[in-house]
């Protein structure tokens, strides 16, 4: 098991307390032009991928092909199942008054667009980072003796 980097658990921490902060702002009827919720606007969820950035780089190697694709395995069952199952089960029908089914039409509209936008960017990003890994490992001078 890896030790943990304790300043990271605490970004992370304060991460979480300004998101929490901004939704409160937000969605609780206070004006959005003032400067508490414009400061933690500027830089939350940036914050929240530098962190995941710098994590994912420290403990992640891609060497061959079969590294990656367990690598998008892990990825997709860890981020983009949780997208799929929140905003196609839990949200439409688990937390409205009224259930409806959705038509083909609002399911893909939800999966294009969806309310947790940051787990989609998310995804991609880690799509691109561990193309870029294995790319990298492959062209190390190592590699090449």
């Amino acid at each position: 098991m890896s030790k943990r980097i304790n300043y990271i658990d605490y970004m992370r921490g304060i991460a979480i307390i300004l998101v929490v902060m901004r939704h409160l702002i937000q969605f609780n009827g206070f004006p959005t032009s003032n400067p508490a919720f414009e400061f933690i606007y500027s830089f939350h969820m940036p914050l929240f991928f530098a962190i995941i950035g710098y994590i994912t780089q420290r403990v992640t190697s891609i060497e061959t092909i079969y590294e990656y694709f367990t690598y998008l395995k892990k990825k997709f069952l860890s981020i983009i199942l949780p997208l799929i199952t929140w905003s196609l089960f839990i949200n439409p029908y688990l937390l409205k008054k009224q259930w409806e089914i959705l038509s083909y039409e609002e399911a893909l509209r939800i999966l294009q667009y969806p309310g947790l936008w940051f787990l989609k960017m998310l995804f991609i990003i880690l799509v691109y980072y561990g193309i870029f890994n294995l790319i990298c490992n492959k062209l190390k001078p190592t590699n090449f003796l």
